[in-house]
């Protein structure tokens, strides 16, 4: 804790947060805690770097307008605020709908996919499924439990899933063999079950 509110450190990623119920109450208390964070770090001998600082005031329920918008000091210097930011890997929106980071998702396993397709004409099925175990299932798994939030970020997740599987398996009747047939006939979680089991760790 540090103020009114909480600090998360992680190697040399730092965020400071704090929460209530109006923008001022939040924009003070936020200008207090960066102010007492600045301090401690001058006093152990380390910077604040302002270019690389932003803020964001993250609420589904709020519009983007002047008045909804943080204005957050460091060294007497504005800081950059924001809509999205990534953080640890992460694009993260004011309303936490996570659509930067399903589109960065689907463009990373699209390439990837693509590779596989090509991959498929001349190396047999067991290297398939390994490439896809090492390639695309940790950039599925990757925060799964963190944009997972809604049915229509896992929707979109799940038909590259389904893809890979038809790949993989040479299937491409989709009239007569559903996608999620193929997925279980390779003895894989979908990608809700995937987030289940993950969400399972950590409970």
């Amino acid at each position: 804790f540090i103020g009114d509110g909480r600090l998360s450190m992680y190697a040399d990623d730092t965020i400071i947060y704090c929460k209530g119920k109006q923008v001022s109450d939040i924009n003070n208390d936020l200008n207090d805690c960066v102010n007492k964070a600045a301090t401690w770090f001058t006093s152990n001998c380390l910077a604040l770097n302002v270019n690389k600082t932003v803020s964001m005031l993250v609420d589904a329920q709020v519009n983007c307008d002047e008045q909804n918008i943080l204005c957050v000091k460091l060294n007497d210097q504005i800081v950059e605020n924001l809509t999205v930011t990534k953080y640890l890997g992460v694009h993260v929106d004011r309303n936490l709908k996570f659509d930067k980071h399903i589109l960065e998702i689907v463009k990373k396993i699209s390439g990837k996919l693509a590779w596989l397709g090509r991959l498929r004409h001349i190396v047999p099925r067991n290297l398939l499924e390994l490439t896809y175990k090492m390639y695309v299932l940790p950039l599925f798994d990757y925060a799964c439990t963190v944009w997972g939030c809604t049915d229509v970020n896992v929707n979109i997740i799940q038909r590259l899933q389904n893809r890979a599987a038809r790949l993989i398996t040479g299937c491409f009747d989709i009239i007569n063999i559903r996608d999620i047939t193929l997925v279980k006939s390779l003895k894989w979680q979908n990608i809700q079950e995937r987030i289940n089991y993950f969400l399972s760790i950590h409970m």
